[in-house]
């Protein structure tokens, strides 16, 4: 269950994005704070202690990244919280703008659980299978009236379940964050690397007919003494140079446009807020480029004429 809350505590209340997740989400997820502990099983029960865990971007921005977090206390729609923990700063489950997860606090024993107001979030068994999953909850789906006839009054005997055919409905993780994305974003790897192919093709062009005109200025060099690897270093060199230029524009050009659009509130994209030039991003357009540099500068002098290859 993730909504706004109302917290306090050391500065001005603010309206924040938090989630109530109990004790065994962040097992489940293998997912450690980074600073601090999770929630322990007493703590996740009715009568527990309130506590709460906070993003790693609520810490800096409202506690200026305070080592001592861990012993502050917050007020969460008027009632006092004690801070156990510090998420990652790429945690943001189950909301992409959640700050704040506090303990759901159910009781497993209890017979007047809240219905179907909740997400679960769970591991499969070895060599289980999503659809054996699915088969199996929902023949637990079935006998849900029988179990708990406080929520469901008439609906064992009503039939109605059978009647609207309900089934559950198991998901892998990935799907549903990523949802059809990965699809897109292949397409979009598609297109990116056609264009990258069709303006190298159209650099290598300009270069044949620059180095035409430099059949002259390649000649002095070959008659001064200069050897075939000088002159390809040479080529490579401006090529380098080129095409370097090209990345740094590429990625400031990147840069430039993720932030209009993040603060736009491009936010149908999954995962949207981890958009970003990193260093990935940074390594792969250094490879790209040392490609690119390597495809424009041995190009050249194997596609000019016989003449002038002799001379390089």
């Amino acid at each position: 269950m993730h909504g706004l809350a109302d917290m306090s505590g050391s500065a001005e209340p603010e309206r924040v994005h938090a989630a109530r997740i109990t004790a065994t989400l962040l097992p489940t997820l293998r997912v450690q704070p980074e600073h601090g502990r999770g929630f322990t099983a007493s703590e996740d029960m009715p009568n527990g202690d309130r506590v709460a865990l906070i993003s790693d971007g609520l810490w800096h921005r409202r506690f200026g990244g305070d080592p001592s977090i861990l012993t502050r206390n917050i007020r969460v729609d008027g009632d006092n919280y004690r801070i156990v923990g510090v998420m990652p700063p790429d945690f943001h489950y189950p909301d992409p703008l959640a700050e704040l997860w506090i303990p759901l606090r159910l009781d497993p024993a209890a017979r007047d659980a809240e219905g179907f107001g909740f997400a679960g979030v769970a591991r499969l068994a070895p060599n289980a299978t999503i659809e054996s999953a699915q088969r199996e909850l929902t023949a637990r789906l079935a006998t849900l009236p029988e179990s708990y006839p406080n929520i469901y009054p008439g609906l064992a005997t009503s039939g109605l379940l059978q009647q609207a055919k309900a089934r559950a409905l198991v998901r892998s993780l990935r799907d549903t964050v990523v949802g059809n994305f990965g699809g897109v974003l292949w397409v979009v790897a598609a297109t990116v690397c056609l264009v990258l192919i069709v303006t190298c093709a159209n650099v290598v062009n300009l270069l044949l007919v620059r180095a035409q005109g430099r059949a002259r200025e390649v000649a002095v060099r070959a008659a001064l003494g200069a050897t075939q690897g000088r002159l390809l270093a040479l080529l490579m060199t401006e090529a380098a140079i080129l095409a370097l230029a090209g990345a740094v524009i590429g990625l400031g050009l990147a840069e430039l446009t993720t932030t209009l659009l993040l603060r736009a509130g491009f936010t149908t994209f999954p995962r949207w807020n981890e958009i970003g030039v990193d260093v990935a991003s940074f390594a792969f357009t250094l490879g790209i480029t040392a490609l690119v540099a390597l495809t424009c500068s041995v190009f050249p002098p194997l596609t000019f004429s016989s003449s002038y290859v002799k001379l390089v």
